[in-house]
């Protein structure tokens, strides 16, 4: 009885349904850590397919679930980085950046950025973007600019001078 139990289980589509499984829960993790517009770059095939998977049709899972499991874990390490530079700000995972940028930006701008002026925050993210901090998932074709950009208001929010920000960019290299 257990030699049959144990067969059913190695089974290529017992393995299936449990990778299926799995990928699911990854594409829901996923979607709830706010990853950003499904129209936005990188974002499109990845999120139309976590979203097909997740209305139960079939989608490529194995390399669906690595491109997710990738990007989820590029927002863990914006957050250990956070921890690093300002605690008390939310979690990359818990973040919603485009509603940030829509209401920061454009409606209650950060103290010394003018309603609708990128300027500081522009240079800030180009300083975080240059620092090379998340190059491992671009060479990989899963880039995710959330973590990235996240780590910029991150410190745009914290009041941090943009010798501030080298600085902490530095640090994170360390």
């Amino acid at each position: 009885m257990f030699s049959k139990i144990k067969d059913l289980l190695s089974s290529p589509r017992h393995k299936q349904k449990r990778r299926r499984r799995e990928a699911k829960q990854l594409a829901q993790e996923y979607f709830n850590s706010f990853p950003g517009r499904d129209h936005l770059g990188s974002n499109t095939s990845y999120h139309h397919d976590a979203r097909t998977l997740l209305q139960g049709k079939e989608v490529a899972t194995k390399h669906l679930s690595r491109v997710l499991e990738h990007r989820l874990a590029a927002k863990r390490q914006a957050t250990e980085y956070k921890n690093l530079l300002r605690p008390d700000f939310p979690d990359c995972e818990a973040f919603d950046l485009t509603a940030w940028k829509e209401t920061i930006l454009f409606e209650h701008p950060p103290p010394g950025c003018e309603k609708g002026n990128y300027n500081e925050y522009s240079q800030i993210m180009h300083i975080v973007h240059n620092a090379g901090i998340f190059d491992h998932e671009s060479q990989k074709g899963w880039a995710d600019m959330k973590p990235r950009d996240y780590l910029a208001v991150a410190c745009l929010e914290s009041g941090f001078d943009l010798e501030e920000v080298r600085s902490a960019m530095g640090m994170l290299l360390g």
